[in-house]
């Protein structure tokens, strides 16, 4: 009875030994599978590690590319809503079509072939609200270039008597132009390179104003046009601005 035990557990032992070889290539081909399979997924299907609250800083940097850069260079130094308490709002896209639609503004801002331009629009509630404000900046690659787009722009102004622009949801403008003296506006601080007009034009039953001022800056050209209400809103915040707005422009590029 013990030899026939003996030789009946043989086959058996046997038996776990090939199941035991059979889970080891089993194991074995299952890793190679996910080798070749993780080798041939594309990137896109690659798993994406998505930092955490709590994961370092270190950890958590973005591509340089992956954020909006903030507003730097010409563009950040132009008018803003900041720069009016807030009350106003940008439509920067609506700047060069303003600016275009004018034959006047577009001998203005632009005079002297400058080598950077930026412009911006900023209106109180939506685009078409008054007061608004266009500004517009050339920069020149010397003085002596600047100084030629001064006169060319300056010189533009003056002969500009009657202006017609489409600015912002106002419609047509048509006004008559006069010249305004700097010391009026308080602009004597931003240096006697200066050119202001101004002039009245109805728009929905209303009479309203329209000033420009042109601006030597260095090396930069300076266009500032503010639609306001006549006469202005008594102690409103938000009206008869266009002084300190030029101020504020100016002071910015300095």
């Amino acid at each position: 009875m013990t030899g026939t035990h003996a030789r009946s557990s043989q086959p058996a032992g046997g038996a776990r030994a090939l199941l035991g070889t059979a889970a080891a290539a089993l194991l074995v081909a299952s890793v190679v599978a996910a080798t070749v399979a993780g080798r041939g997924r594309s990137p896109a299907h690659r798993p994406v590690h998505r930092p955490g609250r709590g994961t370092p800083p270190s950890q958590t940097a973005e591509p340089a590319n992956s954020e909006v850069p903030l507003p730097t260079g010409l563009t950040g130094r132009l008018l803003a809503p900041e720069d009016f308490g807030g009350y106003y709002r940008p439509a920067p896209a609506t700047a060069p079509a303003d600016l275009n639609s004018s034959r006047c503004l577009r001998a203005i801002a632009g005079a002297g072939h400058p080598a950077e331009q930026a412009s911006t629009y900023l209106a109180v509630g939506n685009a078409g609200g008054v007061p608004a404000v266009l500004e517009a900046v050339d920069v020149h690659r010397t003085p002596a270039a600047a100084a030629a787009g001064w006169s060319a722009a300056a010189k533009s102004l003056r002969h500009c008597l009657t202006l017609r622009a489409d600015l912002a949801g106002e419609g047509r403008i048509t006004t008559r132009l006069a010249a305004v003296p700097p010391a009026t506006l308080g602009l004597q601080e931003v240096g006697r390179h200066v050119e202001l007009r101004r002039g009245t034009f109805e728009a929905s039953g209303l009479l309203e104003s329209l000033e420009i001022a042109v601006v030597s800056a260095g090396d930069r050209l300076l266009v500032v046009v503010e639609l306001d209400r006549v006469p202005p809103v008594p102690g409103s915040a938000i009206y008869d601005n266009f002084g300190s707005a030029v101020v504020t422009a100016y002071g910015k590029l300095a």
